[in-house]
């Protein structure tokens, strides 16, 4: 029997939606059930995508079989293949990665965003993102306030981007008592909840013996965290005069606040009317006018596979890259196929298949983790049972991927 891409004959089980106790079992018990009924409220959608909407939720809550896609669509067919995981099952018996995003997908056949009409390419998470990014919201004034603080050095300022980077993950506009923290690791190092710091690593991408000349992001939310990528790859590309950055996101809505190429033209409009910011939109709108800042979409970003099914065109252009900046949960996640590893197994050996050189920086929000000692755990059981999923813990790994 030939090895998985994880590199052993036995995988440990996936997480699932019926762990009793688990978040991903609260997910779909209590915040997605919350989640449909607060989308009512903030749009005005007609009695028919309500109805919609309702019907999702009596069937996640009344433990009916999942249904089919019914609509017409491109990716009808892909999803299909996916659902027949899921036969006679009810949404709390399901593989928990899997589960989320047909649910995303399930939202937008009831929003009807692929269907001809009013409603046809809108995002039903608009409002969520637009109070993010309001112009009195907190968010431009804790963004402002630590560019602000940045060291002048190349180096030391590079280094604090990417920890702001780090912390600015917590801003998951799907997760809310965890969003509302984002601002708190903005305004010191919070070192203690650094779980594991790869900086120097990363570092060394830039000097002498390596001087990376294209990177690319997997990008995770809009709002305040987006702010952080976008300063991150305006210095990549001004201080260290990159090649090119290219930016991966969702080419339709998911998890809420997942960033869009229409998210990112948003964050600039933002950036524009604020004096202080309006020479860091002029930038990045140059690189994007020159071929520099590339927005690129794939459907497999908003698929249910995780990483190591990546389809090859998607691998041959990942693998282009210097070096690979995966942000936040879902995408460690679909690294690891959103397994229950032991936390003292290795994301450098369970990712192997991976195209790139890549750092991921995430903030837990999922029981899985890796690269911990048994010591380590049992210290932060000690200290927090919740550390896992509270998105109070951050990690910025580097791996080495297939060219490790």
């Amino acid at each position: 029997m030939p090895l998985t891409p994880f590199g052993t004959d036995t995988l440990p089980p996936p997480l699932m939606t019926s762990d009793e106790g688990s978040f991903a079992e609260d997910t779909f018990r209590n915040r997605l059930p919350a989640l449909l009924d607060e989308m009512c409220r903030l749009n005005p959608f007609p009695i028919e995508i309500r109805a919609a909407l309702m019907d999702l939720k009596r069937e996640i809550t009344h433990g009916l079989p999942v249904r089919r896609l019914v609509e017409t669509a491109p990716d009808r067919a892909e999803w299909d293949v996916v659902w027949a995981r899921f036969i006679g099952r009810s949404w709390l018996q399901l593989p928990w990665y899997p589960a989320e995003a047909y649910f995303y997908r399930r939202v937008l056949e009831a929003t009807r965003y692929f269907q001809p009409g009013p409603w046809q390419g809108r995002d039903p998470f608009a409002p969520y993102k637009q109070q993010e990014l309001a112009p009195r919201s907190q968010s431009w004034k804790s963004f402002e306030r630590a560019l602000g603080r940045l060291p002048t050095e190349h180096l030391p300022r590079l280094n604090t981007l990417l920890l702001l980077d780090l912390w600015g993950n917590r801003a998951d506009l799907s997760i809310k008592e965890v969003a509302e923290s984002a601002h708190a690791g903005l305004t010191h190092e919070e070192n203690e909840r650094l779980l594991i710091d790869h900086r120097p690593q990363v570092l060394e991408r830039f000097t002498r013996n390596h001087r990376a000349r294209r990177v690319d992001f997997i990008l995770d939310n809009a709002g305040l965290e987006l702010l952080f990528d976008l300063a991150l790859a305006d210095h990549l590309l001004t201080i260290w005069h990159l090649e090119r950055v290219r930016l991966h996101l969702k080419p339709q809505p998911f998890f809420v606040s997942d960033t869009m190429p229409a998210d990112v033209m948003e964050a600039l409009r933002g950036m524009e009317r604020r004096p202080r910011l309006a020479p860091m939109a002029s930038r990045l709108e140059n690189a994007i006018a020159a071929g520099r800042l590339q927005l690129l979409t794939h459907p497999f970003w908003v698929s249910a596979y995780g990483f190591a099914d990546m389809p090859d065109d998607l691998r041959r252009l990942l693998a282009e890259a210097d070096l690979v900046i995966l942000k936040g949960d879902a995408n460690y996640r679909r690294l690891l196929d959103d397994r229950r590893w032991p936390p003292t197994d290795s994301l450098e050996e369970r990712t192997r298949y991976f195209p790139a050189p890549f750092v991921t920086l995430r903030t837990a929000k999922a029981e899985v983790i890796v690269d911990l000692t048994e010591e380590r755990v049992a210290e932060l059981d000690a200290r927090d049972p919740r550390w896992r999923i509270n998105g109070q813990y951050g990690l910025i790994r580097f791996c080495a991927g297939a060219r490790g």
